[in-house]
């Protein structure tokens, strides 16, 4: 389950439809991403979903992990007791 987010423009998007801010060419993959973060209860539910590319970042970000959405787009959190805590869109690469 999702409980907090970086962006507040990725909140109204996945709580309330509100797409302003987010790509039109990411909407549909970072709308799938989200639903199924939602439902996940462990992060082999996330490994499970092709092209996700799910792994841990390095150096001083080493306890957040991110999912590949597009391009360089991709989701990025934290992962504790079953819950995804600060997620946000970032062009990480």
């Amino acid at each position: 389950m999702i409980k907090t987010f970086r962006q507040r423009y990725l909140e109204n998007c996945f709580r309330k439809g509100i797409y302003k801010r987010v790509p039109t060419n990411l909407l549909k993959r970072v709308v799938r991403l989200l639903d199924v973060m939602e439902a996940a209860t462990s992060l082999k539910d996330l490994k499970a979903v092709p092209g996700n590319q799910l792994h841990r970042l390095k150096g001083d970000r080493r306890d957040e992990l991110t999912i590949h959405v597009s391009g360089a787009w991709c989701l990025v959190f934290r992962y504790q007791d079953g819950n995804f805590y600060d997620v946000g869109l970032e062009q990480y690469h």
